[in-house]
């Protein structure tokens, strides 16, 4: 399992500002935006040549995992959309009185 050791990047404050309002654009955090512009950077410089002229060897490095963290308001959006896909008639079936008897519903018992 990797782990993650923290790390401190200044920036000129005009860079900072673009990618502050492409994270918030983006919905993503800066961190993310960042990682993606590097690890674009990368594979570009693997494709390309050295400084002297010859092809450069391909940048080895471990895949981050599929799963990204993402904000807030990404986990929101994907709720509603998983909420809007249940058809009418099964919102119905659930009690009106939310978790008020539970024990009612789960067990049974009055």
């Amino acid at each position: 399992m990797a782990t993650k050791k923290a790390f401190s990047l200044s920036l000129p404050p005009a860079l900072r500002t673009e990618a502050e309002n492409l994270a918030k654009k983006k919905r993503r955090s800066v961190q993310a935006v960042l990682c993606t512009a590097l690890e674009r950077y990368l594979n570009e410089l693997a494709g390309g040549k050295d400084r002297n002229g010859t092809p450069a060897k391909p940048v080895r490095r471990k895949r981050a995992p599929k799963h990204r963290a993402g904000s807030l308001a990404d986990f929101f959006d994907a709720v509603q959309k998983d909420l809007r896909a249940v058809p009418k008639r099964e919102w119905e079936k659930l009690p009106r009185d939310g978790a008020l008897h539970h024990d009612r519903y789960i067990y049974g018992r009055s």
